[in-house]
Formats: C-alpha cells, structure tokens, sequence
C-alpha cells in the first residue's frame, strides 16, 4: 500500500502554467485558507453608488435592492429555454468529446459563473445607483477564476465511465438543480425548460460539481475545494431567505437546495480527502498504477 501511495505522488512541472498548482493544493488544504476565504469577503460592505454610509442605510435599502434584482431577473425570463438548452448541450459535447472538450468547457463554466455574478450581484436601481453585493461578488469571481485557471492547465480528466450505483444520487441532485421548479409545491415539468436555473449561483453549482465529482481522475483540487466550499458557503447564507417567506414557501425553498448543500459539501469533503491524488499525473497523464478509482473509494 505504501508503495501504491508512493507511485502515485508525481512531481509536478516547476514551470509552465502548471506551477502554481502544487502551491495552491497545499493551501486549499489549510483551515486558515478557508477562514480568510470566508471573512475577507464578508469584510467589505456592499456598494451603492448614492450611499455614502453603507451600514446605516442597507436596512432600508434592502428591500428597494431586493426587488430590482428580482425585475433584473425577469428580464431575462424569455431567454431561459435557449440558456437550458445551451447547458444541456454544453454537458452533452463534453460526455461525447471527452478530454478534447474538458478545456473548452472549463472556459465556459468560467463564463457562466461570471454571468450569475452579473444577474445576482450588480444591479441599477433609481434611489441608490449602482448597487453591488461585494461579498457574493468576489466569491462568484473566485469561483469564475478557478474554473478558466482550469481551461488554462487542463488538470482535470474530464472523461467518464458508467456510473457505480453509488453515484447516482449526484445525477439526482443535479438534475433537481437544472430543474429547479421555483413555485413552491408546483413540481411543473415545464420549468425544466422555463425555471431560472441558469441564471442562479446556487443551482448551477451542484450541475457543475457533479461533472467533476463524476469524471475520471486526476482532478484539479484547489477548484473542486474552493467551489464546493464557497457553494456551501453561499448555501447556507441563502437560506437566511426562507426566514422572511411563511412557513410553507420557507420550507420549500430549503428544499430546493437541498443539491447545492448536499453536493457542494460532498465536493468539499471530498477534495479535502484526496490529497493523495494532488500530483497525479497532467494534461490526462497516466499515473504508474493507471487510472485512478471512482471518487466514492478514492478517499485515505
């Protein structure tokens, strides 16, 4: 076993874009790491453009805010057929194409992240201008940067095989995700082509965490970490919203994140536990034992 363990940990290239890797896997491992990931952003108060005091004016404004992201949101409402099926056809060119489309889709993820950082984090609004949430906004750019930081170094093997059993409930979750049927309790299966999933942080994320936790390995680590970390993140502060609905619609909406929560901490946990496949092999490298196990028996 030790010999298998030692095999597998391959230097990585010193040069290259490939060298920053080996840094940013050993930070994403540190409690600290996640700490500042969560309290820098969280230090820096949310702009408005004709708000000079931040803090004392957000209680009122939030409403007013609230409501124009809302009417933001509606505007693209006639769009949401041809975004769902730009997503679907996005995930069907990579399980078709196989690590010839793993960049181009990287490069696309990173895209869609930085289109839900423009629909849920920067709006217009008449009373206060230009109004933007800098904590979700740095977080869904950290996010966005990982995954073209991706498309840069094509680490992750982004091939796959018959799922085990055990994986299915990843396909589950990210289809509720893609579904996401926003009316509470009207399970329309309409709203897989109408819902506004694709314009949401917290609905694309489990999509996208379910490719990577469903792929071949190697893996980019610091980008399976960080966005299944910052998922949970924004996850559970999302819930908060449930609190301001009664009690039946705050429920359902509970539940309509149940995959961002299970599948972003599922990411988490398991790229925290993998540290052993970190220098597993580059650009789709075999590693002297071969391919690496599913990631439900990959784990120490």
């Amino acid at each position: 076993m030790a010999q298998a363990r030692e095999a597998i940990r391959i230097p990585i290239r010193p040069a290259g874009p490939h060298m920053g890797y080996a840094f940013l896997e050993r930070l994403t491992r540190k409690p600290r790491f996640y700490l500042l990931l969560t309290l820098l952003p969280a230090a820096v108060p949310p702009y408005a453009q004709r708000v000079e005091d931040y803090w004392a004016e957000w209680g009122e404004a939030i409403w007013v805010v609230s409501e124009a992201f809302y009417q933001k949101r509606l505007l693209f409402d006639p769009y949401m057929p041809l975004m769902h099926l730009a997503v679907a056809l996005l995930l069907v060119a990579l399980f078709m194409g196989g690590q010839r489309m793993a960049r181009p889709f990287a490069l696309l993820v990173g895209l869609h992240f930085l289109f839900t950082l423009y629909i849920q984090t920067t709006v217009v609004t008449e009373t206060y201008g230009l109004v933007v949430v800098s904590m979700l906004s740095l977080w869904y750019a950290i996010v966005a940067a990982l995954w073209f930081w991706e498309a840069l170094i094509g680490r992750s093997r982004l091939t796959f095989r018959r799922p085990a059993v055990g994986q299915f409930w990843l396909i589950a979750m990210a289809f509720m995700a893609f579904w996401d049927p926003d009316q509470p309790w009207q399970l329309d299966p309409a709203m897989i082509l109408f819902s506004s999933s694709p314009a949401a942080f917290c609905m694309i994320t489990p999509i996208y965490l379910s490719v990577l936790l469903l792929s071949d390995r190697p893996l980019n680590l610091p980008l399976l970490r960080v966005n299944g970390y910052l998922g949970l993140v924004v996850g559970v502060l999302t819930l908060g919203v449930a609190f301001t609905k009664d009690l039946s619609s705050g429920l359902y909406w509970v539940l309509l994140h149940v995959p961002m929560l299970v599948v972003s901490g599922y990411a988490f946990g398991t790229g925290l536990r993998t540290v052993e496949w970190a220098n597993a092999g580059l650009d789709g490298e075999e590693t002297p034992e071969g391919r690496l196990p599913p990631p439900t028996l990959g784990t120490r």
